[in-house]
């Protein structure tokens, strides 16, 4: 007898006892009819089992924390393990996130004859488990009230739910079309997996599968488009992606380089880990990925911590505050970068300009329609008194200064009551902002960032389109005409009234998951699910994340040359096209040029050190020229013959 022979008859016997030890303390049963829930304190995952799927409590027997630290950590011995991870995550509380239950519900009040329809779709994602298991065995249309009796559907996005996923279609299926396997397989990016423990104990045979790491595996739920309602519920024949973030993936840079989605969402151990930790002898260490899944709602995992009993969490409230404090690391840290410069003070006037650069593969923010961010910008003076206060919070929660509809895009503000928010707004069919998703015909706005390589020329650009404003801001993922910068610059026009000193200049981007104002239109409403989350949404912190900011001072005034140092002519111009002669020593450094209301015409370091060319309006401008000894404003007047 080899020693192969002897691995394999020590597997077995391991298998057997462990089945035993089990049974006797955690009430295990194999798939089966069995309904039954697995206790680990205060954490209570199904152990459902069907003929497509089992519950989570079937995973954590080998995929939760190994107390011997043998597996599942990172080289450092910090625990990585798979359900532990996922349990306190958006994902694993698909099902029970009372917003979503509220929403639907919502949906359901505004379109009753629709209500299967809307469950039906709503399941595929949140509960997908649940609804695939009807779905594959009977075809019956899978409800809320179905849910509230599955196992399978609460467990919400579930271990299964991605990894029985097929490959074909992967990318080519939305609004939740999975396709899964007919076979019992748990596929993963292992190479050879030693299927022994893992089908003696749940009949499920861990099975390679590289797609598991692809980000067409995401396609399937994160591109939803609905079917448009009209006001009288009527179809209208119209379809609405509400959400496009595998398509805005698609229509990046990341998608050429082959970064993907579980770069990001499930980085790699550093190292890689064992991923099983029965028995832990028998598997070596691979690269695996964490199961963090973090995206950017905040809010509602901290608002799920505070209600756990409430929605049934298996999760504890430290699982959800962890995963809650990772996910605002992650905005912080790797979502959007903030630049801003001083660029020049013209006639009681000090401009600045702010940069937002996307740091993500998609759009910033991405996802549901109700994430907002936006620029808030304070200026002051030497002894505090505020000269610009834009994207100030009111007392009710909402950012001052934004219109009672909604607030356009904006390449220059000039006020307080200018904000610039990047959001989705969505109209109805008669063109007015509506947040019910059935009602969805087209995008009013969205100037949400775009990732890096953003076109509009690309094919997916249709599913995930920038609207509004934004099409005609010059730098809005644009410079010097070119896409795909992935960034946007915002110009403030801060007026000095006369003061000339010290500015000090605070610069923040705050972002909001669940903002007031969406909630509105859905408060309005009164159902159980509603009114339940209500309660819980005014009685939660909801603080927008600071995600990034930049404090600095700058002085107001500049240092002047004389103008003969710096001479333009001709002035008048009549063709626009000014010649620079420059009796300085030093080179120019920028140029900006401004018409009479403050408005930039250009801004930019110059390539021809001798010539400008004016816009083709006629009027007066302001011509900044900037060298490192010093800067002169020229008052230029353009004439038509």
């Amino acid at each position: 007898m080899n020693a192969n022979h002897l691995k394999k008859i020590h597997v077995y016997i391991s298998i057997l006892l462990f089945i035993g030890v089990q049974g006797v303390f955690m009430n295990f049963t194999l798939p089966g009819e069995a309904k039954c829930r697995v206790s680990r304190g205060a954490e209570l995952l199904s152990t459902d089992a069907g003929e497509y799927f089992v519950g989570s409590g079937q995973c954590v027997l080998c995929h939760s924390t190994d107390s011997t630290g043998q597996t599942m950590v990172d080289a450092d011995g910090n625990d990585v393990s798979m359900v532990n991870n996922w349990m306190g995550t958006m994902m694993a509380n698909s099902a029970r996130d009372p917003f979503w239950r509220a929403k639907v519900s919502h949906e359901v009040h505004v379109n009753p004859q629709l209500q299967e329809e809307i469950e039906t779709t709503c399941t595929r994602c949140h509960a997908p488990q649940g609804h695939y298991e009807m779905s594959l065995t009977t075809g019956e249309a899978f409800t809320l009230a179905h849910l509230d009796t599955s196992g399978l559907a609460k467990d919400g996005v579930a271990c299964m739910a991605c990894h029985r996923m097929e490959e074909d279609a992967l990318g080519l299926r939305f609004v939740g079309q999975m396709q899964y396997s007919e076979d019992d397989v748990a596929y993963g990016p292992f190479s050879d997996p030693w299927s022994g423990p893992m089908a003696g104990l749940t009949g499920i045979s861990p099975t390679k599968g590289d797609h598991i790491r692809k980000s067409e595996l995401c396609a399937s739920c994160h591109s939803l488009f609905t079917e448009t309602i009209d006001l009288d519920g009527n179809p209208t024949g119209n379809t609405f992606f509400e959400q496009s973030t595998y398509h805005e993936w698609l229509n990046s840079v990341y998608a050429e380089n082959q970064t993907e989605c579980q770069a990001c969402h499930m980085p790699q151990v550093e190292g890689g880990a064992i991923a099983a930790s029965q028995p832990d002898w028998l598997f070596e260490q691979q690269p695996f990925g964490r199961h963090d899944l973090l995206g950017g709602n905040e809010f509602m995992l901290r608002l799920m911590a505070g209600y756990t009993a409430e929605i049934d969490a298996a999760a504890t409230p430290e699982q959800f505050l962890r995963t809650a404090e990772r996910t605002r690391d992650q905005l912080q840290q790797a979502s959007v970068e903030m630049t801003w410069e001083h660029d020049s003070t013209i006639t009681d006037t000090a401009y600045f300009s702010v940069e937002l650069q996307n740091l993500t593969g998609h759009k910033f923010p991405s996802g549901y329609p109700s994430r907002i961010a936006w620029i808030e910008f304070l200026v002051t003076t030497e002894s505090g008194d505020t000269l610009m206060f834009s994207g100030a919070r009111n007392a009710d929660g909402d950012i001052h200064g934004r219109d009672s509809d909604w607030e356009r895009h904006h390449n220059e503000i000039q006020s307080n009551e200018e904000v610039q928010i990047y959001e989705m707004v969505m109209s109805d069919v008669e063109g007015n902002p509506t947040t019910v998703l059935e009602r969805a015909l087209e995008p009013l706005k969205d100037n949400r960032i775009p990732p890096i390589g953003f076109t509009t020329n690309h094919s997916a650009y249709d599913t995930a389109i920038v609207a509004g404003f934004a099409t005609s801001d010059g730098d809005f993922n644009k410079r010097a005409g070119q896409e795909g910068t992935g960034a946007d610059i915002v110009h403030y026009h801060v007026g000095l009234n006369g003061y000339s000193g010290l500015l000090n200049v605070r610069a923040r981007v705050l972002y909001q998951s669940l903002p007031v104002r969406w909630m509105d239109e859905m408060f309005s409403a009164s159902t159980d699910e509603i009114l339940a989350f209500k309660d819980m949404y005014f009685n939660t912190d909801n603080t927008p994340v600071e995600v990034q900011y930049i404090e600095n001072w700058v002085y107001s005034s500049v240092v002047e040359l004389e103008e003969n140092e710096l001479v333009l002519f001709p002035n008048p111009t009549i063709d626009g096209k000014l010649y620079i002669r420059n009796n300085t020593s030093s080179a120019i450094e920028h140029i900006a040029v401004f018409d009479a209301s403050g408005r930039i015409h250009m801004d930019q370091y110059p390539e021809d050190q001798n010539i400008i060319q004016l816009p083709v309006e006629d009027g007066l401008y302001y011509v900044v020229l900037r060298t490192n000894i010093g800067n002169v404003t020229v008052k230029v007047l353009k004439v038509s013959l």
